[in-house]
């Protein structure tokens, strides 16, 4: 991670993997489990500072907050019940302006109905 350009580094630093991945490999090897003349070959080669643990984990937790907070607003937007009626209320409001006066007298009692009588 230390190869990469500035930029790239600075958005490895939103990668949820990543962050995920550095704590789990901080947490089995990291900690100073090994004594002062050991080094852990893992976190070496994955070259990971120990200190990077709490960083990671509060990048991921805002993540997550983050995250959820968008999805939330997403789906209210989607399912606000006041939009869906102003659109409902606008089609009736088309409707009623196509529609034609009936010469009818009374309602539903027209030449227009027919009586079908299966056979």
């Amino acid at each position: 991670m230390k190869k990469l350009h500035y930029t790239l580094h600075w958005l490895s630093n939103f990668s949820i993997l990543k962050l995920a991945f550095e704590c789990i490999m901080i947490l089995f090897y990291g900690f100073d489990r090994c004594s002062d003349r050991e080094l852990s070959s893992i976190i070496y080669l994955l070259e990971i500072e120990d200190d990077t643990f709490y960083y990671n984990a509060r990048m991921l937790i805002f993540q997550f907050i983050l995250l959820r907070s968008l999805a939330l607003m997403a789906l209210l937007f989607e399912a606000n019940p006041f939009r869906k009626q102003k659109k409902a209320n606008e089609q009736r409001m088309i409707a009623y302006k196509n529609l034609q006066p009936s010469k009818e007298l009374i309602s539903g009692l027209s030449s227009q109905l027919e009586l079908k009588i299966k056979n």
